[in-house]
């Protein structure tokens, strides 16, 4: 279940200014991705990443993200089970807008529209909030919630036109209460939905 890369949240070279991710869960994958960067470039630039996950098995890259502390990387680690959740009054505490700042914002929907509201209200400008949106159409069982345009068909393969089946789905989890089977079940509804079959 894959698909060509995409998404718009990036760091141009020539933004200097402060950099704060926003991360909801897996959601980390943004503010990850510019840390292991902004860490090894010798740039001098910086990044702080908010990370919010509901156990402490969920900092998945806390061991990683410990070891960039020097390099321009820091964060702060919000287990919601025990701290409570990210609110508005923490982020107008915490993220006032700093001239030439950026946020990037990575999590479930509500999170996302929650912490850009309260950057709204603190100040920061429209262009220095970006928002990258993880979300499925499809639920745990393969029903696809929405209807949406068919994907572009694949470049020919031995002659053959193939319809790409499209990451916005979700992911298989051996260590949930899932069988093989039921998951296998889903993946074709989402295939033969999508492909319009």
């Amino acid at each position: 279940r894959c698909s060509a890369p995409c998404g718009d949240v990036f760091i141009g070279p020539d933004e200097r200014g402060p950099i704060f991710a926003f991360a909801g869960g897996i959601g980390i994958t943004p503010g990850l991705a510019v840390a292991r960067t902004i860490g090894s470039d010798g740039s001098g630039r910086t990044v702080h990443i908010d990370w919010s996950a509901r156990t402490p098995k969920d900092f998945i890259f806390a061991e990683e993200l410990d070891g960039l502390a020097g390099t321009g990387v820091t964060w702060t680690r919000r287990c919601t089970t025990r701290q409570g959740r990210l609110d508005a009054e923490t982020v107008r505490a915490r993220y006032p807008w700093r001239d030439g700042a950026i946020a990037l914002v990575c999590g479930p929907s509500r999170y996302s529209d929650d912490v850009v509201g309260w950057l709204r209200g603190c100040g920061w400008p429209e262009d220095a909030v970006r928002v990258e949106v993880f979300s499925s159409q499809v639920n745990d069982e393969g029903v696809v919630r929405a209807k949406r345009a068919a994907p572009p068909p694949s470049p020919a393969v031995d002659g053959n036109t193939v319809d790409a089946v499209q990451a916005d789905s979700f992911f298989i989890d051996l260590d949930a209460d899932r069988d093989v089977a039921r998951e296998a079940i889903a993946f074709m509804r989402q295939m033969y939905a999508e492909r319009g079959l």
